[in-house]
């Protein structure tokens, strides 16, 4: 596991994940039926386990009740698409019923499958070979149909846009390519929501630290913008966390340009199994970025066991494997002195983090959780 600075950080113009324009997403989302803020917890024994201030986690398990944050992208983006398109059928002929399209780890797909439904669309998933077999039955239980490619993300991602082409689909993509921008924009301002609720409780420039989990970087790269659009230079020292099999935006960073990390991406954090930060997003990340960090799957699996316990907020918290890697970067770079000193952690800082996703495999989880269930009161989570 590394720690990398980033020499590229700058406090310049923010891109569009504004405060003004999470704000205009909220609203709409506040239209859907099942809509609701989710919660943000304070961890309160592990902040003074770790000596530190303050630890805030937004928790995005009960989030539209499919289980992670990636409703609120794909929620937004549909309806926003949606709308473009009956704004171009001028005469309101009716047409056939538009079929979305995406790749996806699982989170995702459930989403897009989600929203789909809800809009009154059809939907196709195409996953990677990784995807446990019960995400994918997830994902077919709102009416949608999976493929699997048996390659790792990029190449399900390369496969759908190709079928999306020969069948009409619409494409519904958090990562955006060449004159193709405006749907993973989209995607982003509706994950800028959560930036928003949290606003509602908290004042965001008190918060000296953020761990921010990245895939393809849209999430990552939302909550970036709209912290610069909002704080510019006072915005906290924030860093990225990812898989060390499956580093894309790291090794970017280090080489100063968007950079493709091949192979089979391994990791328990599937949903950041990728090989390719988004255009749009590594464009906001490159100059946000304080740091970046790789990130042993043995870690994130000690952050789910960690919340399990109750011993971080003093109650259980459900957490999936990707959701806890922010908190599994706490751990690590928290306890270590080394780590501790170069990201500036001390006891006056106050740490937001995000678990993006409840337990959204419960084979996965219960697996994590039985792995020390003997010793699990006695672990030693911190130093």
């Amino acid at each position: 596991m590394e720690i990398v600075s980033n020499p590229m950080r700058d406090s310049g113009s923010h891109g569009f994940c504004t405060a003004e324009a999470a704000d205009a997403a909220r609203s709409t989302l506040s239209r859907w039926a099942s809509y609701s803020a989710t919660p943000l917890l304070s961890l309160d024994e592990l902040a003074r386990d770790l000596r530190l201030g303050e630890i805030r986690l937004k928790h995005e398990g009960s989030r539209f009740g499919i289980g992670s944050f990636k409703a609120l992208g794909a929620a937004y983006a549909l309806e926003s698409l949606l709308e473009r398109r009956r704004s171009f059928d001028s005469d309101h002929r009716k047409t056939k019923i538009p079929i979305a399209s995406c790749a996806s780890d699982g989170n995702y797909g459930r989403a897009v499958a989600w929203a789909a439904q809800q809009l009154g669309c059809g939907c196709v998933v195409y996953l990677p070979r990784h995807v446990t077999e019960y995400r994918e039955e997830a994902i077919r239980r709102y009416g949608a149909e999976t493929v699997r490619v048996q390659a790792n993300y990029d190449a399900a991602e390369v496969a759908v846009k190709r079928a999306t082409v020969q069948h009409d689909w619409i494409f519904l993509s958090d990562s955006s390519h060449s004159n193709y921008t405006v749907t993973p924009r989209d995607v982003m301002l509706g994950y800028s929501v959560m930036l928003s609720e949290i606003a509602d409780s908290v004042s965001l420039a008190d918060f000296t630290h953020v761990f921010l989990q990245c895939g393809v970087g849209a999430f990552a790269g939302a909550v970036c913008d709209y912290l610069y659009s909002l704080l510019g230079p006072k915005a906290p020292i924030i860093i990225s966390v990812e898989p060390v099999r499956a580093a894309c935006v790291f090794a970017s960073v280090k080489r100063g340009r968007a950079t493709l990390v091949r192979g089979a991406l391994t990791t328990i954090m599937g949903g950041l199994a990728c090989g390719r930060p988004s255009p749009i997003a590594w464009d906001l990340l490159r100059t946000r970025l304080s740091f970046c960090m790789t990130l042993d799957d043995r870690w994130a699996m000690q952050a789910v066991r960690l919340l399990a316990s109750g011993r971080a907020s003093g109650e259980p918290v459900v957490a999936g494997e990707t959701g806890a890697a922010g908190l599994g970067a706490l751990l690590f770079g928290g306890s270590d002195e080394r780590f501790r000193s170069q990201l500036g952690l001390n006891s006056s800082s106050r740490v937001l983090l995000f678990c993006t996703e409840g337990a959204t495999d419960p084979g996965v989880y219960t697996s994590i959780i039985r792995e020390n269930e003997d010793s699990l009161s006695d672990t030693q989570f911190v130093i």
